[in-house]
């Protein structure tokens, strides 16, 4: 499989180069092979590195190229609109052309599995070393089958055909070993969920016995049992496990108060990292490892190729807080217009390297809301509308409760989760998981019955490692 040229050939350098001095004296730096692993301090040194490849620039990271996971959801989706200003780059996907040899979904393809197989080499050897510390080897092996299968669901969410549990549609190769000669076969949708879930609750069981905590009151930068649990809200959610989604959005919840209104102030710090107020993981950049965003609004350019689209930018009332923290006018060349101004960058900077926000309370609210109104037995429209009033009395200022029920009831939590999570790469794969149609304020639609729901498998990958492709490509 094509999945094993993604692999850096450098990963262990820094692991076994432990002075300038000392690597002048020794051989050439080993190069990445599991018997060069000799400790737990080894494994840990790679489990760095795993978080490290999340800032790739077709992951969560952006130097104007594609951040395949954080913001191109949304400006697939309808949440953003395209500018004069925009350079083009990522035009067929914008508007929905993909094909199998378009490097962009190739690159984004290539991120994730980069990401997955080093993640394999703390899985596939932290039990050698474990005997003497389990607890640290918990610690160690839960967060890495936590990422594999993080990702894996990442994967899942471009390029397989639906969410069913049990599903019989094409799912995603899930790779498990090292090897760069094993091909694995693609799984269907629910022999893919399978796997996610056997790692998700494996890690979820090691991160409730482990050596110390993995994150602090003010720095959320691995996943711990809270962030493995989040995940699990999440991929529940789009299964409509609607049971298991409410639970585990409570259990985060309990353990990670949600910002409230009179915490405006630590709520708009978040986006600008002076705020750790209910954040539950994020992936951490230092100055000049990426720019979250930038394909949005690029601060240190003053180019905004996509903006909000009009039509969600009206329903954010001047009483709401996220408006400014959002949203802000910005001058280029004389002329006034609005940006995400989201992820401009830390405090005192305008050039977009800021932390990368994966997973926060306020989503565990609209998980928990959206779950018990679908659900829609007993007592679920009112606990509903309860965690909705939550959060919108969160957000603005003399918010009077809303009194939505069934359908504008769910239309409400929809709403509200593209105005809480604008830019947070959500949108696209909402409507896939729900409506499968796009019908953008510029005229532009997309049916639910169109190819690119499901992406195509790229063609290099093809060419290595013959799978099924997606229908229509």
């Amino acid at each position: 499989m094509k999945l094993y040229k993604y692999i850096s050939s450098v990963l262990l350098i820094a692991l076994f180069a432990t002075s300038c001095k000392k690597q002048l004296d020794t051989k050439p730096p080993f190069s990445f092979d599991e018997e060069n692993i000799q400790n737990l301090d080894d494994v840990e040194r790679i489990l760095g590195g795993v978080y490290a490849k999340l800032r790739n620039v077709d992951y969560y990271g952006n130097l104007n190229s594609s951040s395949g996971y954080s913001t191109l959801p949304d400006i697939i989706g309808d949440n953003f609109e395209e500018t004069g200003e925009s350079l083009g780059a990522l035009v067929l996907l914008t508007y929905w052309g993909a094909a199998s040899d378009e490097s962009n979904i190739e690159n984004i393809w290539k991120a994730a599995y980069n990401v997955i197989v080093q993640a394999n080499f703390v899985i596939n050897n932290v039990d050698k070393f474990g005997a003497a510390d389990p607890e640290r080897a918990n610690r160690l092996k839960g967060q890495a089958l936590a990422l594999r299968a993080y990702v894996h669901f990442d994967v899942l969410r471009y390029w397989g055909e639906n969410f069913d549990e049990g599903g019989t549609g094409k799912g995603i190769p899930y790779k498990e070993d090292t090897d760069k000669f094993t091909l694995p076969t693609r799984l269907t949708v629910g022999a893919s969920l399978t796997k996610i879930w056997t790692d998700l609750n494996a890690a979820m069981d090691l991160l409730a016995d482990v050596d110390q905590a993995i994150n602090t009151s003010t720095r959320k930068s691995n996943i711990d049992l809270n962030a493995a649990r989040a995940i699990a809200a999440r991929i529940s959610l789009y299964q409509e496990d609607f049971d298991n989604a409410i639970d585990y959005a409570t259990d985060v919840i309990n353990a990670i108060p949600l910002a409230r209104l009179a915490d405006s102030t630590a709520y708009r710090n978040i986006w600008t990292d002076q705020s750790s107020i209910e954040l539950i993981w994020t992936v951490n950049f230092d100055a000049g490892q990426g720019a979250p965003g930038s394909n949005i609004f690029f601060p240190s350019g003053n180019r905004s190729s996509f903006r909000v689209d009009p039509l969600l930018r009206a329903t954010y009332s001047t009483s709401d807080i996220r408006l400014n923290a959002f949203i802000q006018p910005v001058d280029r060349r004389g002329v006034s217009r609005e940006v995400l101004y989201k992820f401009r960058g830390r405090t005192g900077l305008n050039d977009g390297n800021v932390n990368w926000k994966v997973l926060r309370t306020s989503e565990m609210y609209l998980i928990r809301a959206e779950a018990a109104a679908r659900r829609n037995t007993g007592t679920d429209a009112v606990n509903a509308l309860l965690d909705l009033n939550t959060l919108r009395a969160s957000r603005i200022r003399n918010y009077v409760p809303g009194v939505e029920v069934g359908q504008a009831l769910i239309n409400a939590i929809a709403l509200e989760r593209r105005k809480e999570l604008l830019g947070e790469g959500h949108r696209w794969f909402d409507l896939k998981r729900t409506d499968r149609v796009i019908e953008r304020n510029s005229g532009d639609e997309l049916p639910a019955n169109d190819r690119f729901w499901a992406w195509p498998i790229p063609f290099a990958e093809l060419q290595t490692n013959p799978m099924p492709q997606n229908d229509g490509y």
